[in-house]
């Protein structure tokens, strides 16, 4: 069966992009079993009063340096990646008129989508660092499967409505912003051999943003519409990354350096 005309369905942006797959929705088998997986709430805590849910402080889920050469010059780039919360998407709601339960077949998305900071992703990936993310909030732990944190696609999956009843039927989104910046160890400079790559006239490490969501594999049919938002606590990565104490201008940095970076759109303005 298909959805009713006059259901009402939250589409989003990448929603228009995608291709529309034909498959079953498999439950994340990596996944912590406390977490709502596959539309089954677990009744010690689902996070089913509010709409929101923010952390209510900083965590740095992913901090990772990795170390390439550039023309034989040693640079780093690293990303941080902090969680910011998550979020019951609404995707369907409907009142079955009928004396019977009635199933619908509604269109969805599942994977990771960057909202803000398109250039960011084109030139330096950030999307790839999410593979095998994990996080820790309001006492519960969540494993992003592959399909989670693959690119956003377009599947089918059916809902059932009890007969005389509404449901509103969500989704999880979850919401991230990815900080990347850059810089050197140069073994032969003696003095501050370790740094940060920063702007010209100094201030400030020179960095660059994304914001991306995750439509996770995580659904709820509800009788009620969620509204509000709360605050959560999330647990910060044991391997914190803080900057070297160093910054250098990036006038300053080496050539080769400065040529791969500039080819992707950085500059000594920051």
């Amino acid at each position: 069966m298909t959805e009713p005309p006059s259901a009402h369905l939250a589409t989003t942006d990448e929603e228009t992009e995608s291709d529309t797959l034909d498959r079953s929705v498999e439950a994340d088998e990596t996944a912590d079993e406390s977490l709502t997986v596959g539309g089954t709430p677990h009744p010690i805590n689902d996070f089913l009063d509010f709409e929101e849910y923010r952390v209510n402080n900083i965590a740095i889920s992913r901090p990772r340096t990795i170390g390439f050469q550039v023309y034989g010059e040693n640079l780093f780039q690293r990303e941080n990646i902090r969680y910011q919360g998550f979020i019951w998407f609404l995707r369907f709601s409907w009142y079955n008129e009928l004396d019977s339960e009635h199933t619908y077949t509604i269109t969805i998305q599942e994977g990771l989508t960057v909202r803000e900071g398109q250039e960011t992703e084109r030139n330096f990936g950030i999307s790839a660092k999410f593979k095998g993310l994990g996080i820790n909030a309001g006492g519960v732990r969540k494993n992003f499967s592959e399909r989670e944190t693959s690119r956003v696609e377009t599947i089918e999956k059916k809902v059932t409505i009890p007969a005389r009843t509404t449901v509103y039927f969500y989704q999880k989104r979850y919401e991230f912003t990815t900080t990347v910046w850059w810089g050197q160890h140069v073994p032969s400079w003696r003095e501050h051999n370790y740094f940060t790559v920063g702007i010209n006239g100094g201030g400030r490490t020179i960095t660059r943003t994304a914001a991306t969501s995750i439509y996770a594999e995580e659904y709820a049919s509800l009788p009620r519409r969620l509204n509000g938002s709360t605050s959560i606590s999330a647990e910060s990565a044991p391997n914190r990354t803080d900057e070297p104490p160093v910054r250098r201008q990036f006038v300053n940095i080496t050539q080769n350096a400065k040529r791969w970076l500039q080819a992707r759109g950085v500059t000594g303005a920051g």
